[in-house]
């Protein structure tokens, strides 16, 4: 069996470091689903390019990476997707816990 670690950082940061990064988690949050929604509008990557990079004040590599990960979590929602419809077409799909134990009490 392969085992699973989780590792994590705490950062010690005074209030204006703290500050910056959660200025900048809001930038990318935001630009992230910017993105997403232009991109589920059927809009190209390549012109959305050049408007996000002025648009929201970011760099290309910023851009990529935001780009990158949209299309990340786009094809893992349809992977997903397509697993647990096959599932479903071969009735595999169980209930969620809590269903399963309101109907058994």
């Amino acid at each position: 069996m392969n085992e699973i670690r989780t590792y994590q950082t705490r950062l010690d940061l005074s209030i204006e470091q703290a500050a910056l990064l959660d200025a900048y988690a809001a930038l990318y949050g935001n630009a992230e689903r910017s993105l997403f929604a232009r991109l589920s509008a059927g809009e190209s990557l390549s012109v959305l390019k050049r408007g996000f990079i002025g648009g929201w004040g970011i760099t290309a590599r910023q851009f990529n990476a935001l780009a990158t990960g949209v299309r990340g979590k786009i094809a893992s929602v349809k992977e997903v997707r397509g697993r647990l419809i096959a599932r479903e077409d071969y009735g595999q799909v169980e209930a969620p816990p809590e269903e399963t134990s309101a109907r058994n009490a």
